[in-house]
């Protein structure tokens, strides 16, 4: 069993490079529940940030179509990368 000190820790860790699922960390398998429970409700806040930065950017482009968006932002992320290679090569 591991303190609440080595929890908190652990969370602050996994907070700032969230790559594994802190759940199965090993050393803190007594602690599995409160750690799933932990990192669904951050992943909650995360997908409720990232949603609701997509309504703004879609209210301020005048987007009312979540495909729509996208879809624009799929063709923005393509012309990024084609003038990254462009620039580059020493073309643009």
């Amino acid at each position: 069993m591991k303190s609440p000190q080595d929890i908190e820790e652990l969370k602050r860790d996994w907070r700032s490079d969230p790559c594994w699922d802190i759940e199965v960390t090993e050393g803190f398998e007594d602690h599995h529940d409160e750690l799933l429970a932990y990192r669904k409700a951050h992943e909650a806040e995360r997908s409720a940030a990232y949603e609701a930065e997509v309504t703004e950017e879609m209210a301020s482009m005048g987007i009312t179509n979540r495909s729509t968006y996208d879809y624009l932002k799929k063709l923005e992320t393509n012309i990024d990368k084609i003038f990254s290679i462009l620039e580059r090569r020493d073309i643009y």
